[in-house]
């Protein structure tokens, strides 16, 4: 038994059946009809569509066997597709290419075999329709004719699927798309009516306040003075944070928010950030620890502000009045693992499957400020950074969020 050599170009023909999208899909009328038609043309108890992959020849159409496929060192259509001719052999059994084949010497007893490749328009030979009968036979210049003239008629069919499918699959595609556009228009709405409430509050606050302290500066005392302009600061720093959190937002969704690693010094990093941005008076305090050894870090700083900033800032705003909340940061098998606990609020059950969405805010927080886009933005961040954020609560006794993030020292 001679093997068929492999096609000059067998990894682009193999690129090309498989952009076919055809192995192994379910038997399809059109195909079966052909093989069928072919069987009472010729007089063939026989009729294959055969696909030659890369390991096997598979049968899109079977007509006259029961089995889908053969190995494709025994196909006689490996053979088919070295060339763009039509392959006879009358009596296989007295070819030396197939005599003491398996296919010949036993089921289905191959004597007689015809067959034509299937070419692609963009010229890869995929397979054959081929012909196969018990007995030797001749094949006369015109049964040759009749054969590349249906096998014409299947590479044809094979093109149309394709094509067929491809519209399925841009129609799909299309769909999603204006299924996301719409999406977005809705969050586009309620980001809108959302921000300008936000917006509305402070903005007032520094109008009001600068408008009395313009006014009275003469007459009221240097105290009073300080409450107006410490009102000013933090409404400064309320639209700062808002603005802060709709960069973020449109980053991410423009796929903007990109992973930047660089050495960071993760301790000095969180005391700073602590430090810098929960300065919080005495009513209210973070019980920092930190256990990693004292190296530098391939994280991004930027990502991993706003995942702090976010937790931590939540943390407090729904704690109780003591509000003490617990930052522990540990490093273990090259993942960095950050955990914020506090002992606040809670969330809700049926608000928990909900919580990472935009805008989304538990139906317990009552009056307190906020936007919903806190924790959308710090999941959106960790998994810019390839990590994962989980959490655990119970409504009344507090939320523990933790964060794993990869992370490779820094010689």
């Amino acid at each position: 038994m001679l093997v068929a050599p492999l096609a000059a170009n067998e990894p682009e023909r193999l690129a090309a059946l498989q952009r076919y999208e055809i192995l192994d899909t379910p038997s399809e009328a059109a195909f079966d009809r052909i093989t069928a038609l072919a069987s009472r043309i010729f007089d063939m108890p026989i009729v294959l569509i055969s696909l030659i992959d890369q390991d096997r020849q598979w049968f899109k159409s079977c007509y006259g066997l029961s089995i889908t496929e053969t190995s494709r060192e025994l196909a006689f259509c490996s053979h088919t597709i070295l060339s763009d001719a039509t392959l006879v052999i009358k009596d296989a059994a007295l070819d030396e290419r197939f005599a003491d084949n398996p296919l010949v010497t036993g089921e289905p007893f191959i004597r007689f075999y015809a067959g034509m490749p299937l070419h692609t328009h963009d010229g890869y030979n995929l397979g054959s329709l081929c012909l196969i009968d018990r007995h030797p036979r001749e094949f006369s210049s015109q049964e040759q004719q009749n054969l590349e003239d249906l096998t014409k008629v299947v590479s044809e069919q094979l093109e149309l699927r394709r094509l067929a499918h491809r519209q399925t699959q841009i129609e799909a595609e299309i769909d999603k798309a204006l299924i996301k556009e719409r999406e977005l228009n809705d969050l586009k709405s309620r980001f809108i009516s959302m921000t300008s409430h936000e917006f509305r509050t402070p903005l007032s606050i520094i109008l009001s306040s600068a408008e009395l302290l313009e006014f009275y500066r003469q007459e009221w005392p240097d105290s009073k003075i300080s409450k107006y302009l410490q009102q000013i600061q933090k409404a400064i720093i309320q639209v700062s944070d808002l603005l802060r959190d709709m960069l973020t937002l449109s980053q991410s969704e423009a796929t903007k928010l990109e992973f930047k690693p660089a050495p960071l010094d993760l301790q000095q990093f969180c005391r700073d950030l602590v430090t810098e941005h929960f300065d919080i008076g005495e009513t209210a305090r973070i019980n920092f620890i930190y256990s990693c050894p004292d190296i530098l870090y391939q994280l991004d700083e930027r990502l991993l502000r706003q995942i702090l900033i976010n937790l931590l800032t939540n943390a407090l705003k729904y704690s109780h009045l003591d509000r003490e909340v617990h930052l522990e940061v540990n490093c273990q098998a090259d993942i960095l693992t950050v955990s914020v606990q506090d002992s606040g609020i809670g969330i809700p059950v049926q608000d928990q499957p909900h919580l990472f969405e935009l805008f989304h805010r538990a139906t317990n927080v009552g009056s307190t400020q906020g936007t919903g886009l806190g924790l959308a933005i710090a999941k959106k961040s960790v998994e810019a950074h390839n990590g994962q954020i989980t959490f655990s609560s119970q409504e009344g006794k507090g939320t523990t969020f933790t964060v794993r993030l990869p992370l490779a020292p820094t010689p």
